[in-house]
């Protein structure tokens, strides 16, 4: 607890009066001295609780009195010392200009809005391998002190996969922390996910936090993790609420369970519904761009958090909220179509205010377009030591699987089994048998059968090398699907092998700009992660060699058909 210097002096100066005074003195004190010293310290213990609340009461937002990283009070002393500026979204729906949503704090967490207009603001547009371009911007918002914006509906959506371990605990004491009390007129929900949404706290007043939320109604962490089908779920449960909305992804995994949806899909959902989507992500597993081009596309921002900063996710929630409130609006002077064809560009914003040595900044990802990241392959089932395993805790994914199977009779699947590295001889056999379990109850939902090809790798391909604990074992015990359109397409080709996921997700894009179907899949050698990019969509193997023959001109570095 912060305790204001003055206060600590008044109780040296109590401490010292009391201790200079001797027995018998005090003894013969009349009454009525006593009492007055009695109301005296009164006074003064009042004084110091008062100032030593962590947030005092003010008009709009209480001022924040101790150091926070994120938003949590604000400030009215326009001579204010800026020390963060952060950018919570971008608009780029105008022709010609860019608004970005940003807040500027002091070191005590507080919103600086009284003195943004005084400050020097500085805006470029920078590309992989090429020199910043500057814009002009200017202020297109300013919030005020005495502001009484409308209230805002949250709803969090936390990763429950087998990977995520303690995170859906961390994120519901964290938002019982920061939360709870902070105001009666706005609203909060909680879903969880795995390859399915669970509504845990539907969206109502902050204080359900506490008064309706316990950590035994949380479902135990298991299953997959389908990111991209769950926020599209979340979003459709959020538009039911009116008003201001944001939708917060708390995830420490990858999606790995997505059959037929990919990025853009969730862009849209979110875009429909006019919600912006944040992400907050714990760990490095959960690969960056994804997210990245989510939450740019729709307003919001992404948050990244070491494994052992679980403990801030609650104050970012109310950052959020905060921001949906109070968060002033620049507009930059550019057209981001004209950085359609660049790698990656970002938008930084610089301010500089003259009580500071140094200047601050912060940067966003811009979208020109939107891009379909997809998850290909697909995890659609896990088995544990036996083939004879039921699929019950995947009927909600399959059953789906089956109805867009059965729906279009142009589509079709590529089921593939995969075996840990200690099934031993007959990996094989075991793989393509569970392959033939999920082919089995896909016919069995109304899937015909010449929709679908079953293969088996065996071994060959884990999703992790080091199989360090059970669960990690248990992903490399699996079923994938890749899904096709025009018939059956078991064939690919190999044309590139980059190390690291950005630069595999851009050489799809070309790929794709070429007409060609790609994906990436990760592979382990010689104690390092690499990334193939591959063709898909072959129906045989004259089909793929045609292929490769056209694709000449574009100077592959493989050419492997399988």
């Amino acid at each position: 607890m912060f305790v204001p210097e003055t206060s600590s002096r008044w109780m040296l100066m109590i401490q010292v009066a009391s201790r200079s005074r001797s027995p018998p003195a005090c003894r013969n004190q009349p009454r009525s001295s006593m009492s007055a010293i009695f109301i005296l310290l009164s006074l003064l213990m009042s004084a110091t609780a008062g100032m030593a609340q962590d947030i005092s009461t003010g008009p709009g937002l209480g001022r924040s009195m101790s150091r926070s990283d994120y938003l949590r009070g604000m400030q009215t002393d326009a001579a204010a010392i800026p020390s963060r500026i952060r950018i919570m979204g971008v608009d780029e729906t105008k022709p010609g200009q860019i608004d970005a949503s940003v807040i500027v704090l002091d070191a005590e967490g507080n919103l600086l809005p009284v003195s943004l207009e005084i400050m020097s603001m500085f805006a470029d547009i920078s590309c992989r391998g090429s020199a910043p371009a500057p814009f002009s911007l200017s202020v297109s918002r300013s919030a005020k002190p005495d502001d009484a914006p409308p209230p805002v509906n949250l709803y969090v959506l936390c990763d429950n996969s087998m990977l995520s371990g303690t995170l859906t605990r961390d994120v519901v004491l964290g938002l019982q922390r920061s939360l709870a009390d902070i105001g009666a007129s706005d609203a909060i929900g909680l879903g969880v996910y795995n390859q399915a949404l669970t509504n845990v706290l539907s969206v109502g007043p902050l204080a359900n936090l506490t008064e309706s939320l316990r950590l035994e109604d949380v479902p135990q962490a298991d299953g997959l993790s389908s990111l991209y089908t769950a926020t599209q779920a979340a979003c459709r449960v959020l538009s039911q609420a009116e008003g201001r909305r944001a939708l917060i992804v708390v995830t420490s995994t990858p999606d790995n369970a997505t059959p037929f949806s990919t990025t853009q899909d969730v862009v849209r959902v979110a875009r429909e519904a006019n919600i912006p989507v944040f992400v907050i992500r714990i760990g490095l597993e959960a690969a960056g761009r994804p997210l990245r081009q989510i939450t740019s596309s729709t307003g919001g921002r992404l948050y990244s958090l070491d494994e052992g900063q679980t403990n801030e996710i609650g104050e970012i929630v109310r950052e959020i909220l905060y921001a949906q409130k109070w968060a002033s609006v620049l507009t930059v002077r550019a057209d981001v179509q004209e950085f359609a064809t660049c790698e990656s560009p970002w938008l930084r914003l610089r301010i500089e205010s003259p009580e500071s040595a140094y200047a601050i900044t912060d940067s966003i990802i811009v979208t020109p377009f939107d891009v379909a990241i997809e998850t290909s392959p697909s995890i659609i089932a896990l088995f544990r030591d036996t083939t004879d395993t039921d699929l019950r805790e995947y009927y909600q994914s399959l059953l789906a699987i089956s109805e867009m199977l059965s729906a279009n009779a142009a589509m079709s699947i590529e089921l593939t089994g995969h075996v840990s590295g200690d099934v031993g001889k007959n990996g094989e056999s075991r793989a393509l048998e569970r392959a033939n379990q999920v082919r089995s109850f896909l016919i069995a939902n109304g899937v015909l059968s010449r929709q679908i090809i079953v293969r088996s790798e065996g071994s060959r391909k884990p999703r992790y090398y080091f199989q360090n604990d059970g669960t990690r074992r248990l992903l490399n015990n699996r079923v994938e699907a890749r899904m096709f359109i025009d018939g059956a397409a078991q064939h690919t080709i190999t044309v590139e092998q980059v190390d690291n996921e950005q630069t595999a997700m851009i050489r799809i894009k070309e790929w794709k700009d070429r007409k060609q179907n790609a994906y990436f899949e990760p592979v382990y050698e010689n104690g390092e992660t690499r990334y193939r990019v591959k063709l898909w969509g072959f129906a045989t193997l004259d089909e793929a060699k045609a292929t490769v023959a056209q694709i000449k001109k574009f100077k592959p570095s493989y050419s492997i058909v399988e």
